[in-house]
């Protein structure tokens, strides 16, 4: 971004903040939203007449199976509400969660701040274009340079004449098929994401390729494939070898609709919407192939029947239900190292974050001028290594057959953005345990 001061920051509505003040992040919810754009008459045409009715016990079931069908389900802009929903993630440790609700779904800065001031909740708004199903006739009329301008403004003035800036890009809509004008947002919000380093959130269209596709078309662009979420993996992709292909990309992978407990998909009614269960055999998969680092979690609450005052699951769900099912499904923070987490512990009360750990130990952070994920990676291993006295055991990568095969995998690959993930022996592992526990006798492990 433009002005220097906010590098290395996260852009909240209630101005920039450290990331080390992040916290546990749901990255992908709506606060409040007006979903009516996608209003769909449910299968039975003989229960048209439910459209118009308001949420209530009697009616609940028929909801929860036809939830794009009633329009009192899509529409939720009370701050009160807002605020007792919030409090439930809160109390249960969260304390940031990035709203995507960006143009075309009612999006409101002024009472996300407010909601942010009395709760004490992160809150990172939107920025960018939704499907073309909800945005005004003749949105893109001023073409790329006009859809640029607006996300730019939102992102360096304010949203909607304030001054709440926006601190990421997304959700980018795309439709299936893709639209010419969800093509020209897509030009103009890789612009805005190249011009500030703001993280890009897309939206897929409803089919398995969409991401891929999508990511393509990005990629000749010029975006870091390393600051892109591609979200609705879990309602998008169901064939291993394409989310494989997917996640070889490098893009971030937002698994964002958990605890969406219906299976019938009214918005592609010849898929489904797949259970809990589901995304943590997609979690546990992408685990074994290496990459764990690039998983998130979110709810994507946009219906009123997914809020706790109305009988559903609410923002603490990932929390305190998705959360110990992992561990009892043997996923859990055995293997995780947490870094910030470990100096802490190590020097209690002084400033830990990423920028004060550098400075610390001599690391040259120079090249953490914008949001870039990969440079704080390695900022992240040269921290740890100080945190550790540099006596961690050592990887051994000397075996050259070893190295050999390396080198055949990725020179004869036919993506050339492929990675080849380099996995440490048991042996290696082991003694990489041993020595957290000799050398770190109050870790966060046990």
């Amino acid at each position: 971004m433009s002005n220097n001061e906010n590098f290395g920051k996260v852009m909240t509505v209630l101005g920039p903040i450290d990331p080390i003040e992040i916290g546990i992040t749901s990255t992908h919810d709506d606060i409040l939203i007006n979903f009516e754009a996608i209003l769909t008459e449910p299968l039975n045409p003989k229960e048209k007449f439910m459209m118009n009715k308001k949420l209530s016990l009697e009616n609940m079931g028929w909801i929860r199976f036809n939830w794009a069908s009633s329009k009192d389900n899509l529409v939720y802009d009370d701050e009160n509400l807002a605020c007792n929903e919030f409090n439930y993630f809160k109390n249960a440790g969260g304390k940031t969660i990035v709203d995507v609700t960006n143009i075309g779904l009612g999006r409101n800065p002024m009472k996300l701040q407010s909601i942010s001031k009395k709760t004490g909740v992160n809150i990172v708004m939107g920025t960018g274009y939704y499907v073309e199903l909800a945005q005004n006739k003749g949105y893109a009329k001023d073409g790329i340079e006009g859809l640029y301008e607006n996300i730019i403004n939102d992102i360096k003035i304010g949203v909607d004449n304030s001054t709440v800036k926006s601190g990421i890009i997304g959700e980018v809509g795309c439709s299936w098929p893709w639209t010419d004008n969800e093509k020209l947002s897509m030009e103009a919000s890789v612009l805005a994401h190249k011009k500030t380093g703001l993280p890009l959130l897309i939206h897929p269209g409803r089919n398995q390729i969409a991401p891929l596709e999508i990511i393509k078309y990005i990629d000749e662009l010029g975006a870091n494939l390393d600051n892109v979420v591609m979200g609705h993996i879990d309602r998008t992709i169901f064939d291993n070898k394409i989310l494989k292909e997917t996640a070889d990309t490098g893009v971030y992978l937002n698994l964002d609709l958990w605890g969406h407990d219906s299976p019938f998909y009214p918005l592609a009614p010849e898929t489904y919407m797949p259970g809990d269960h589901e995304r943590i055999n997609m979690i546990e998969f992408l685990i074994d192939k290496g990459f764990e680092d690039k998983i998130l979690l979110a709810h994507d609450i946009c219906t009123k029947h997914r809020l706790k005052e109305f009988g559903g699951h609410g923002f603490d769900h990932i929390i305190n239900h998705v959360i110990p099912w992992m561990k009892a499904r043997k996923i859990d923070k055995e293997n995780i190292i947490d870094t910030l987490e470990i100096a802490r512990q190590k020097y209690p009360g002084a400033q830990n974050s990423l920028d004060a750990l550098c400075k610390r130990f001599n690391v040259d952070n120079s090249k953490r001028d914008k949001h870039n994920a990969l440079i704080d990676c390695e900022l992240l291993k040269e921290v740890y290594i100080n945190l550790v006295d540099q006596k961690e055991p050592k990887l051994n990568l000397n075996n050259t057959d070893f190295l050999e095969e390396i080198k055949s995998n990725v020179f004869n690959t036919k993506n050339s953005k492929s990675k080849y993930i380099i996995k440490p022996s048991t042996n290696e592992l082991e003694n990489h345990k041993k020595f957290l526990k000799s050398f770190l006798p109050k870790n966060f492990f046990s």
